[in-house]
């Protein structure tokens, strides 16, 4: 892992902005510009035995306190995605720019700039290729928005169920260049912001992220400049 002194991201097609401002340039006016604040909920699927149960209690504390249980995403209308978890431990925020298909994550003891977007599954992140991704057709409404279920699992058999509506349709960019995760196939599918969202992990953990309001309008410029602290590699 190699470090280096960071003093600002520079999107290559965006050098005539101010320097320090790290934003992309192809902008998608039909795309959702905005941000969503989200709370954060962690449990047990059906607790079973004992065992089970502790396990789940200490994945519910260790995740409450490094990840926290309120968390926005923002996105600007050149496809940047802004992730902030509040009150973490570990990472409290992670950029992804659109232009140079490069993530960010701020830890407490600096950026950790990840090298891995154009990879889908790297040695180190083995399973997360899509066994499943459906449109199961069901729909409900969430915060005045009419939104449609989708099924994902990984061959890790992680299931997520996304809830999402396509009258906030996520910006291109903002996933198409981004193999990470298979991000890119993932995302359009969904295609827009989800409203909703439960992860089960192992059979027995669940992570949801429910929208508990939404703010639309091009967030400030300045959400989108990486703080001068040192920048590690990955």
């Amino acid at each position: 892992m190699a470090q280096e002194t960071y003093f600002k991201h520079q999107s290559s097609a965006n050098k005539s902005q101010t320097p320090s401002i790290a934003s992309s340039t192809h902008a998608a006016t039909d795309s959702f510009v905005g941000c969503i604040d989200y709370k954060i909920t962690y449990s047990g699927v059906n607790l079973l035995d004992e065992d089970a149960q502790s396990k789940v209690a200490f994945l519910i504390k260790n995740n409450t306190e490094n990840f926290g249980v309120k968390k926005t995403y923002c996105f600007n209308e050149f496809g940047d995605k802004l992730e902030v978890n509040y009150n973490a431990n570990v990472a409290d925020k992670t950029w992804y720019f659109a232009d140079t298909n490069e993530e960010y994550t701020l830890f407490k003891s600096g950026i950790m700039k990840f090298g891995v977007n154009d990879v889908a599954e790297p040695e180190e992140f083995e399973g997360l290729a899509i066994e499943k991704l459906e449109v199961l057709g069901l729909q409900k409404e969430i915060l005045g928005y009419q939104t449609n279920q989708v099924l994902l699992v990984r061959e890790s058999g992680i299931k997520t169920e996304f809830w999402v509506s396509n009258k906030l349709p996520r910006h291109p960019l903002s996933y198409k260049n981004n193999k990470f995760g298979y991000a890119n196939k993932i995302y359009e599918v969904l295609k827009g912001v989800h409203l909703y969202q439960r992860k089960v992990i192992g059979d027995l953990f669940v992570v949801e992220e429910e929208a508990t309001a939404i703010h639309v309008g091009s967030p400030d410029r300045e959400r989108f400049i990486l703080p001068n602290v040192d920048l590690y590699h990955w």
